[in-house]
């Protein structure tokens, strides 16, 4: 009896050894297990059960659920459907052993989703009319979501792999040699123009360029010894088109297994600029050793770092001989640099500036450089570029013809001086001569032609002072001439009042004389017409520009002009001259009589002296 206790005693603890066990295994499973009454259509749950549906059976009433309240409170409404049609057709069976499993979502009681696998088993009681559903139900949200995450990340890298702007190939390291491809993304199909299926059924040496075979034992020899490398080589499409790519190669390890991941890249765009750009070279190395100017490059402190053949033609200096030198080594005045630099700061740039150098026989010679700064890639001031030009020869001849303009000014200058002695010369003998004449008429005549002489001499005299050899300040010109003409026509100055207002305004002497021997003849008249003895008044002269043109006017406010006369038909020599002269200058004159007299003259300065 006591053997048979403890015996009993062991079994009871197996058992609930085993019950634990049972309990640790549904709990790390997320499962938990329920039974199905066909007769009476009631569900039976356990606490793991409700447990995973966030409940208890206090608030469920009890452990007993009927079909209809399960599904509708816990079964996802868009999986209804699915579950319940999949538990009626189990349900017809009736069938021992009969099993079956399907995948639904259940809504808990605290309202979150949840993935489930149910799995079914139908039984016969003893093959009695009872029929049980017995089955279970696990948790796999956790799994599920995993299984979503690992779809995502399997479609983002597919995504990534096929749509890389490189081809990508995948293979084994079989010994030391490369195994056939086990995966390639589009691009390398469309690339070399085979389809998937093709190409993994190829090697690295099936579509290399037959020539580079050799060097793939060198090239997987490197690989091996530091994991990764790179490389140039050819590849050759289905068609036969050889395609120049760049390889970058790494070499891993998963799961003990060496794979081989190799980036190439369609490199023919590079090789073509790399062409161009070597084929500039050589033309700007032509252009560079045979240009007629010279090119030159200095550093930051001066030293010349780079200068064309050229130079030896200018200055007897070779190249080599300047290079590593200090650019004042061919300066005439060293001091020129720092003027040079300081210009190039203040502009950015100098053209055409000028400088004096000096070649190995210390002959000067005349360069005119463009010059800028050199920079780094960050904008950074590492030195001076540029070109000189030789331009000794214009030099000399700018230097020839401002010695010959100087000669021709100097003779100019003497011709505007003589002009105005010998017109002096002429008024003066007219002033000799006037004294012996009688007749005050043609006394009057020779001191008129005295003034006109006078005036043409003024301005030859003014030429002759002025800076530039063709035009006078004519406002000036103005002043000078009515302060002499006042001061020989006018016996008491308190009488009579001269007003000027004139312009500074500068005109050739082809309209300059004409125009002041206007000036004259028109100041003169009214100085000697205007103003009867003991009689008062005042002339204003003004001269301006205005509109695009000159505006000449003298008024006086004396006897005024007669009414009688008309002064563009008139047998005075002096207004004969006037217009005439008006006339000569493509001018307008206009007289005014409704307050003393008014003269008014409007020209341009003649177009074909300007």
């Amino acid at each position: 009896m006591v053997e048979y206790i403890n015996k009993h005693k062991k079994t009871l603890n197996a058992l609930k050894m085993n019950q634990v066990q049972l309990e640790n295994a549904l709990d790390l499973a997320h499962l938990a297990t329920w039974e199905f009454n066909i007769n009476n259509k009631q569900y039976l749950f356990n606490d793991r059960f409700y447990s995973m549906l966030g409940t208890t059976s206090e608030k469920e009433c009890g452990y007993s659920m009927s079909f209809e309240d399960y599904f509708k409170k816990y079964v996802h409404p868009d999986d209804f459907q699915l579950v319940m049609d999949k538990m009626i057709k189990s349900l017809k069976y009736q069938k021992s052993e009969f099993g079956t499993e399907l995948e639904h979502r259940i809504i808990r009681a605290d309202g979150k989703t949840r993935n489930m696998v149910i799995r079914v088993k139908i039984v016969n009681n003893n093959n009695k009319r009872d029929f049980y559903v017995y089955g279970t139900i696990q948790d796999i949200t956790e799994r599920k979501k995993m299984e979503e995450e690992l779809i995502e990340s399997e479609e983002k890298f597919r995504e990534l792999f096929n749509n890389a702007n490189d081809a990508i190939f995948l293979h084994r390291l079989i010994g030391n040699k490369p195994g056939n491809f086990l995966e390639v993304n589009d691009l390398a199909c469309q690339r070399l123009g085979y389809s998937r299926n093709e190409l993994i059924k190829m090697s690295p040496q099936d579509i290399d360029k037959p020539e580079n075979i050799n060097r793939i034992a060198l090239v997987m020899e490197n690989l091996i010894k530091k994991r990764k490398t790179s490389f140039e080589t050819e590849h050759i499409t289905k068609n036969g088109e050889l395609i120049p790519v760049e390889i970058n190669t790494h070499l891993f390890t998963i799961r003990g297994k060496e794979y081989i991941l190799s980036i190439v890249r369609d490199i023919r765009d590079r090789k073509k600029a790399e062409e161009a750009l070597k084929n500039s070279e050589i033309k700007y190395r032509n252009i560079f050793e045979n240009v007629q100017d010279i090119f030159y490059q200095t550093d930051h402190n001066g030293i010349i770092i780079e200068i064309s053949p050229s130079i030896e033609r200018y200055s007897g200096y070779k190249p080599s001989e300047l290079i590593g030198k200090p650019v004042e080594m061919v300066y005439l005045h060293p001091e020129d640099k720092k003027n040079l630099i300081k210009e190039i700061q203040e502009k950015g740039e100098v053209v055409d500036y000028e400088l004096k150098l000096k070649t190995r026989n210390n002959e000067v010679k005349y360069v005119s450089t463009n010059a800028h700064f050199l920079l780094d890639s960050s904008k950074n001031r590492i030195g001076v570029e540029g070109s000189l030009r030789d331009i000794s020869e214009r030099k000399n001849i700018e230097l020839q013809l401002q010695n010959s303009l100087i000669e021709k000014e100097m003779l100019l200058k003497e011709i505007h001086h003589r002009v105005k002695n010998n017109l002096t010369i002429i008024s003066s003998l007219l002033n000799l001569q006037s004294r012996y004449i009688t007749d005050e008429e043609s006394q009057e005549i020779f001191k008129q032609s005295q003034n006109r002489a006078k005036s043409m001499a003024m301005i030859h005299e003014k030429l002759y002072q002025s800076t530039d050899l063709k035009k006078i300040d004519f406002g000036d010109y103005i002043q000078s001439l009515s302060s002499d003409l006042f001061h020989t026509n006018v016996v008491n100055p308190n009488l009579v009042k001269l007003k000027l207002n004139v312009e500074e305004i500068f005109l050739d002497i082809n309209t300059a004389i004409p125009l002041g021997l206007i000036v004259n003849e028109l100041i003169t008249n009214s100085l000697k017409h205007a103003f009867p003895t003991d009689m008062t008044g005042e002339i204003n002269i003004n001269f301006h520009s205005k509109n695009n043109q000159y505006e000449f006017i003298m008024k006086d406010n004396g006897i005024g002009f007669p009414a009688n006369i008309n002064f563009t038909n008139t047998d005075s020599l002096g207004l004969q001259l006037v217009n005439s002269l008006t006339n000569q200058i493509d001018g307008n004159i206009e007289l005014d009589q409704s307050n003393g007299t008014e003269f008014k003259i409007t020209f341009k300065e003649l177009e074909l002296h300007k």
